[in-house]
């Protein structure tokens, strides 16, 4: 058993964050030829990379792991082979983290512009500087064979001119220039500075515009011309032909520019970022610079871009292989699944499938990836967890996988992964109020879900029903809910907790419910293992099964949010979350204060659920990072890690390994983790204290390892 080559299939599958050609270096294959081999498309003939290289705005979207980076490295890649664009990457979280260490801008003009002017400044300057930093990286790694075209040695010298004067753009900024376009655009202006009463057009919270009759001030005026000045003062226009002089130099089309880390900017920065960022940036150099968005399905804003002008690049598994076809789905995702391993396993071994799992425990090749798929759902870092897993409690022993093995694995992946996250994100102290009540509610709400799971599994048993006779105990791990309720499960989806699996119709309904189609979902592999539900559907039913009344859930959504939650206007009007979808359609402001033509008032979520925080907790202040930190710590260590060191906790929380070493350094500081180098030199590696290891165990911060002993070699 080739154990080294399993090995190097697991950790190409776990990759975290932006991949570049090193980490797929391996003795006697080049890193480049690495990622080109083991690149698996979802879609035949590469579809999903081949759309992502048409020169338009792209947002490929999907959750933690689905292979975002992945694809833009492959992009990135077959873009320097193939010669005929230029390509930058940006990561968007990276422009926030260097904003907040950016003063120049505010220094010379904090008396001049708003905080929020100031914002937007700064924004752009940090993202363009990010664009040209890239941009020179590519160039120098593509100079020996670019350059090599060129005959006359000028040329080299023009593109470094270019450079250098793209610097000084940002060199260049004088206020007396922004400080006599505002004085312009006051005087063109000539508006009474007074407060008047007039109809206007005015955004809410909720990001839906609305008509009303309210106070509007002369600055809300100078306020929706702040991007034509910033455009000016930044000389945006000349950087984009300075940029556009590049591309010619190179013989090149235009610049593909991939952003990623786009949704692990917060709400309000995402929509910065959009308006500042995406938007600008597509009118005015939409002809040579193309823009490709990686982000999460319900993280993702589009601004007033037009639906018409740009792509959607979805690469769920429910999103691409159909929504409609349950069975075609599953075997879509089955040979992606399989393809995903082979891949693999053809670059680095020798060996083949079957000399890796045990063949006699399951029926036959295709039960094997049709498990895999179940435990992974088409997410490939999911599948290589899994299977470092199965790696560290059989192969690494010279012992074979079992479809027990995988099973615990993902039993294993459940309760220290996913069921703790909620207890996790509830338990830092710096959690935004507004946040922690969601979270209680969806907390609340995977309760509820799993309880009357485990309630039809004995209950459904002698019903008369073709489907339930002569069962002894019922399969309850899908079921279904009426469309109005998919925002509500959205945050368990993302999280793992459940997946879509596709629209169905459901056989009749109750209590007002719509008879259209309905989404499925199914429990997550190991949540169905840990609280005892029993998977999918019996062996002799076809998927109408799926579509019994029992299995529709909304009732039960319906109950429970209406139980914790409600609307409430400012005025104290209440309404049911049944009216969520109306009001949300009015901007969300109040039904009857507009009906009685009161002052307006915008309607917010009020809660009456709590959470109690676990009594080891009370006198500790840990932020959600750090809880994230001691986690990731505590997870390496029950893999058998000896070294942990920042850049291994980077490859599983998404923050960058200099953060992780400062945070790191407080924690050292406050006693819960010990920091030390083990060479003059070398870089600092991590254990936790036993302290912290109690904390995180009796708290529920962290799963603990009951049913897998592992005995790392």
């Amino acid at each position: 058993m080739d154990i080294e080559g399993f090995d190097k299939t697991v950790k190409t599958l776990k990759l975290y964050h932006r991949i570049n050609k090193n980490q797929f270096d391996f003795p006697g294959i080049e890193g480049g030829a690495v990622l080109e081999k083991t690149y698996v498309d979802l879609l035949p003939k590469e579809g999903v990379l081949s759309k992502l290289l048409y020169p338009n705005t792209t947002f490929l979207i999907g959750k933690r792991g689905t292979g975002k980076s992945t694809i833009i490295a492959r992009a990135q890649q077959k873009i320097r082979a193939d010669k005929d664009y230029l390509s930058v990457y940006v990561n968007a979280k990276t422009v926030y983290e260097m904003d907040r260490n950016n003063s120049s801008v505010e220094d010379i003009n904090k008396n001049i512009l708003s905080n929020a002017e100031i914002k937007q400044l700064r924004i752009l300057q940090m993202f363009l500087s990010e664009l040209l930093k890239s941009l020179k990286q590519e160039l120098n790694e593509e100079k020996t064979t670019l350059f090599g075209k060129f005959k006359s040695k000028k040329r080299e010298f023009e593109i470094e001119q270019i450079s250098k004067r793209i610097d000084k753009l940002f060199e260049e900024r004088a206020s007396l220039n922004i400080t006599r376009q505002f004085e312009q655009k006051i005087n063109e202006k000539t508006v009474d500075t007074k407060e008047r009463k007039s109809g206007v057009k005015a955004t809410v919270a909720s990001g839906v515009d609305v008509n009303y009759q309210g106070n509007h001030n002369v600055s809300d005026s100078l306020g929706m011309e702040t991007n034509e000045v910033f455009l000016k003062y930044l000389d945006t226009n000349t950087l984009i032909k300075e940029l556009n002089l590049i591309v010619d130099k190179c013989g090149r089309k235009g610049i593909f520019v991939f952003i990623d880390d786009y949704s692990e900017l917060d709400s309000m920065e995402r929509k910065l970022f959009t308006q500042y960022i995406i938007e600008p940036f597509y009118h005015i150099a939409k002809e040579f610079m193309h823009l490709k968005v990686a982000a999460y399905p319900d993280k993702l804003e589009y601004g007033n871009l037009e639906a018409s002008k740009y792509d959607d690049i979805n690469i769920d598994a429910y999103e691409i292989y159909g929504k409609k076809n349950i069975s075609e789905l599953e075997t879509k995702a089955i040979n992606y699944t399989k393809r995903l391993i082979e891949n693999r396993l053809t670059i680095f071994s020798a060996d083949k499938v079957w000399d890796y799992f045990d063949l006699n425990s399951f029926k036959n090749e295709n039960e094997l990836y049709k498990i895999l798929f179940y435990c992974s759902m088409c997410v490939p870092r999911d599948l290589g967890v899994l299977l470092s897993n199965c790696y560290l409690s059989n192969i690494i022993h010279d012992k074979k996988i079992t479809r027990t093995t995988i099973l615990d694995a993902a039993d294993r992946i459940f309760s220290e992964n996913i069921e703790p996250f909620y207890v996790k994100k509830l338990s830092s102290d710096d959690l935004d109020s507004i946040v922690k009540k969601e979270l209680i509610v969806q907390q609340a709400l995977i309760g509820t879900l799993i309880k009357h799971a485990q309630k039809n599994k004995k209950e459904l048993v002698g019903r008369e029903n073709s489907y339930f006779v002569g069962l002894d105990e019922i399969p309850t791990s899908h079921f279904r809910v009426n469309k109005e309720y998919e925002g509500t499960l959205q945050s368990l989806e993302f999280n793992n907790y459940i997946h879509k699996m596709g629209e169905i119709v459901g056989k009749g309904n109750a209590s007002n419910l719509t008879s259209e189609s309905e989404i499925l979902y199914a429990f997550n592999y190991g949540l169905c293992r840990d609280k005892k539900i029993i998977y999918g559907k019996p062996n002799n039913k076809d998927n109408k099964y799926f579509q019994q009344r029992v299995f529709n859930y909304s009732i039960v959504i319906r109950e429970l949010l209406n139980k914790n939650k409600n609307l409430t206007c400012t005025k104290g009007h209440t309404f049911s979350m049944d009216y969520y979808e109306q009001i949300k359609s009015f901007g969300m402001f109040c039904p009857t204060c507009l009906s009685e033509k009161q002052e307006t008032n915008v309607c917010s979520e009020n809660y009456s659920l709590d959470f109690e925080l676990p009594e080891i907790l009370n006198d500790i202040k840990w932020t959600n990072v750090e809880i994230d930190i001691l986690s990731a710590i505590y997870s390496l260590k029950n893999d058998g890690d000896k070294k942990i060191t920042a850049n291994k906790i980077e490859g599983i929380i998404d923050i960058s390994a200099i953060s992780i070493g400062l945070r790191c350094k407080k924690l050292a500081e406050d006693g819960f983790i010990s920091r030390g180098k083990k060479q003059a030199g070398g870089v600092y590696e991590y254990k936790l204290c036993d302290t912290s290891i109690e904390i995180l165990e009796q708290s529920g911060i962290v799963g603990k390892v009951d049913n897998i002993v592992l005995k790392i070699s």
